[in-house]
Formats: structure tokens, sequence, C-alpha cells
């Protein structure tokens, strides 16, 4: 519960920090967290994951809100279907996001990870395997399309994957993340204040000792 608070806790006020140092207001940063908490609630998935990522797909460019809460949605429901990692899935989307298109090379990296885009896509458009991949070359195809695609294919996963042993174990994980967060919040919130005056002492000491030295 400590170590999984910790993590959180830590994950969520790196967030807040870049969110911030983009020039967001609190009310801003709030809302972005209420999205990221909504888009995991019964995955398989952290909080702090998805906080990480809110604050990464919000610096590309993606709208807080529904538009936030639909795009980490879809990044764990990728995860889930291919048995990835959260944050490995997430940095895949950021940059068809920040691209505003899909690429080749983040289309091979979805595929090599067991994602039938291709298909998915010749469908859509009605094309050849060829011409699909021509379109991709070509940057035809926009991010807000590929999403549409990817919740056509895995939209829903995250939240059957939560009910899977694995998932209902790692839902376990996150309630003793919560608990130890919830635990550690008023030290963790000191600390920068305590750090900050034992840097100064130890200065302070280097100080005096520099005769000796």
């Amino acid at each position: 519960a400590m170590s999984k608070g910790f993590d959180r806790l830590q994950s969520v006020e790196q967030a807040e920090k870049m969110l911030e140092g983009l020039g967001h207001s609190a009310s801003t940063v709030d809302k972005i967290m209420d999205n990221a908490m909504t888009s995991v609630k019964g995955t398989a998935y952290g909080f702090g994951e998805a906080a990480s990522m809110a604050a990464t797909f919000v610096g590309a460019g993606v709208e807080e809100g529904e538009d936030l809460t639909r795009v980490l949605k879809l990044v764990g429901d990728s995860a889930a279907i291919t048995g990835s990692d959260f944050q490995e899935m997430g940095s895949i989307w950021t940059k068809i996001a920040s691209n505003q298109k899909l690429s080749t090379e983040e289309m091979n990296q979805l595929m090599d990870r067991g994602l039938g885009l291709l298909p998915k896509l010749q469908e859509k458009y009605s094309v050849t395997a060829e011409e699909a991949r021509k379109m991709v070359t070509e940057g035809k195809v926009s991010f807000e399309e590929f999403a549409e695609v990817m919740e056509g294919t895995v939209g829903g996963a995250a939240q059957s994957m939560g009910s899977t042993f694995k998932g209902s174990l790692s839902n376990m994980q996150a309630s003793l993340g919560r608990l130890g967060a919830k635990m550690l919040k008023p030290i963790f919130d000191n600390a920068p204040a305590v750090f900050a005056a034992v840097g100064d002492a130890v200065d302070d000491l280097g100080k005096k000792l520099d005769p000796v030295i």
C-alpha cells in the first residue's frame, strides 16, 4: 500500500506540475485529473499512469474533457488487448496525436503488438491493403479517423479485462495504492520543505568545515 501509494502521489504530482508549466489554471488541472480518473475506473490501470499520460496528451493538443477521457480510455483498451504497458501504448498514441495523423511507423508499431489495424482501415475506406498503406504513408488518415477505427476495434476492452483474474488483482492493488496515498499525503506534501531545510543545513555545515578541509 505504501509503495503503490507513493508511486501514485509522485505520478500525480509530476503530471500536475507539468500542466501548471503549460499554463493551465488550478481548476483546469483538477478537471484533467478527473478525466484521468474516469478513464481508468473499473480497469486494471492505475490513476497515476493515466494522470501522467493525460498531461502528455494535453501537451500534444488533446482538449480536456470528453476528448481527453475518450483518448485515455482508448489507450487503456489498446493496451489491454495487446497486453502492453499503459505508458508504452500511450507513447504511440501521443505521437499520432502530436502529428494529428497516423504514420507508417506508428501503424507498424501497433500491428507488431497484435492490433489488426490495416484490415480495419481497408474496411473503413473500402480500399485494398496496398491503397490503405498508401493513404497512411501520404498522411491521409487523421488522428480523429484513427481514433474512430480504434474505437470500433478495441473499445471497452479494458473494462472487460478488468474482470479477469489479472485485472481483478490489479484493481485490488490500485485500491491499496489509494489507501497508501491517503496515508502518505501529509508526509508527501511537507517533504519538500523538510528536504530544503536539510539541504540548507548541509550547505552551512560545508562552509564551516571549509577551513578543516
